[in-house]
């Protein structure tokens, strides 16, 4: 059995998965046939794709057809089994929303062809929830194939969210405003033990203002630059403060543009 084979499946069962959606079980009772040519009722099927602001926890055989917004080259992490393991980070985005993936062992070194403005066709993804952030894992079982035609290209186009409708979510978005409030940078200990730089600022458009928080590199970078800029930041995560305002922090994939 192949992709693009015609199956006939008979006496199959109807069951739902752990991710709550209907799946087709076949077994010992059950009949399957590949057919020697695809019905003309199958022909005119086209795949499709999920969209970035669709995907939740949990869900797995995700196909997304998503443009390169920014690429973490591969690094070697230690799991807690002790394993070695190979993992590149990109952030993704298509007309819904923006997402992070981790692609991981083999898949990390796709990572080192792929460049900013690629289109990728990613099969059998799978996504997650982690420190309140909805991510794509892209692993062994996946297929990725980076810039597949021209037909099936997405304009790179970062779909921005205005800051008065920002809710709490666990997806990042990208929002854009004037810089009008002087940075405040301080340093603090993770509960690891690590010292990190964070800086605090406030973005406003028209009459919404919120407050990021920006943590390590990107703390450094937007200390730098000055108030009553015009920026957009991509990949941010929107949360409930301790004012139990919705504000924005960065993450690892967070970038900013002036």
């Amino acid at each position: 059995l192949k992709k693009g084979d015609a199956l006939q499946i008979l006496n199959a069962r109807l069951k739902s998965g752990l991710d709550g959606r209907l799946e087709i079980h076949v077994d010992g009772r059950s009949k399957a046939t590949i057919l020697p040519s695809t019905p003309e009722s199958l022909t005119s099927i086209s795949p499709t794709f999920a969209k970035i602001r669709e995907i939740r926890p949990n869900q797995r055989d995700l196909d997304l057809l998503v443009s390169v917004l920014k690429v973490q080259q591969p690094t070697e992490i230690q799991r807690g089994t002790g394993q070695n393991v190979k993992v590149a980070r990109l952030l993704l985005g298509d007309e819904t929303g923006v997402i992070t993936a981790s692609f991981w062992d083999d898949k990390a070194d796709t990572a080192l062809g792929v460049k900013e403005r690629d289109t990728l066709l990613i099969e059998e993804a799978s996504s997650r929830e982690w420190r309140g952030e909805i991510s794509v894992t892209v692993g062994r079982s996946s297929n990725v194939t980076v810039n597949p035609n021209k037909e099936t290209s997405i304009e790179s186009k970062v779909v921005v969210t205005e800051l008065k409708d920002l809710t709490e979510t666990s997806s990042t978005v990208a929002v854009e405003g004037t810089l009008v409030e002087q940075p405040t940078q301080r340093q603090i200990q993770t509960a690891k033990g690590e010292t990190v730089d964070l800086t605090e600022t406030v973005l406003g458009e028209g009459s919404t203002q919120r407050r990021i928080v920006f943590w390590r590199s990107q703390a450094q970078e937007i200390a730098k630059i000055p108030t009553g800029s015009r920026i957009r930041i991509v990949g941010a995560l929107p949360r409930r403060g301790l004012t139990s305002e919705i504000e924005l922090s960065s993450g690892p994939m967070t970038y900013i543009e002036v």
